[in-house]
């Protein structure tokens, strides 16, 4: 049995650290509308760091929440994520995923590489934040270990209602139960929410990620 990696071959502190405040090597400004960079950190780390947007929510907010669900949840979906300042521009760093076996999804039977549970812990993530601008543009699918990668938690992602995230609609085709594993993990959510309160400006995400949490637990399948 092949062990499913963690991202990034560094232990978990010692990557934030880095992502937080490791020098800066090499820095690539991407020629796209979000004011990405692409950096290169000493010691072999690659991230993209994006700048806060001053006129609207700090996405670093979302970005870092959303990686701190991951982390409650056990079920390493995203990448390493850490707030970072550089030359004066607050933002948020993470991990750049590795090239190789990653899939954009542009077709329909994408999940046809993803094993069920894999991907009832993507919907999982994706129906307690009630993603709504999940696409083939935010997620990959690696074919190696059969998961899913997301990334592209800012503001929009949680507080826009495009349509339902393409990954919660595929588990609900499959109708999936969500195994032992998944629901141990769901079990640490409604206290985590009840921990950050006070931490989070949006509290209403919290409550609504708390309630869907109480749901899927006593469904034990994402509901339709």
């Amino acid at each position: 049995m092949t062990l499913k990696p963690e991202f990034g071959e560094h232990n978990h502190a010692g990557v934030i650290e880095q992502l937080e405040k490791g020098q800066i090597k090499e820095e690539k400004e991407l020629a796209s509308g979000d004011q990405i960079t692409l950096l290169v950190i000493q010691g072999g780390l690659t991230a993209f760091f994006k700048e806060d947007d001053a006129s609207g929510p700090a996405h670093s907010d979302f970005e870092l929440l959303a990686f701190d669900l991951d982390q409650v949840l056990r079920f390493h979906l995203l990448p390493h994520t850490a707030r970072r300042q550089i030359d004066g521009r607050a933002g948020s760093t993470y991990e750049v995923f590795r090239q190789n076996d990653l899939l954009i999804p542009l077709d329909a039977k994408w999940d046809s590489f993803v094993d069920d549970q894999e991907l009832a812990k993507a919907a999982v993530f994706d129906f307690l934040i009630n993603a709504g601008d999940r696409n083939w543009r935010n997620f990959f699918v690696d074919t190696q270990y059969r998961t899913i990668k997301l990334f592209g938690h800012d503001e929009i992602m949680f507080l826009k209602n495009f349509s339902v995230s393409d990954i919660v609609r595929k588990a609900r085709e499959r109708n999936l139960s969500l195994s032992q594993d998944i629901l141990d993990g769901i079990q640490h959510v409604v206290p985590w929410t009840e921990r950050m309160a006070g931490k989070f400006m949006y509290q209403e995400i919290l409550t609504g990620i708390k309630s869907r949490a109480q749901t899927l637990l006593t469904e034990k399948r994402i509901p339709a």
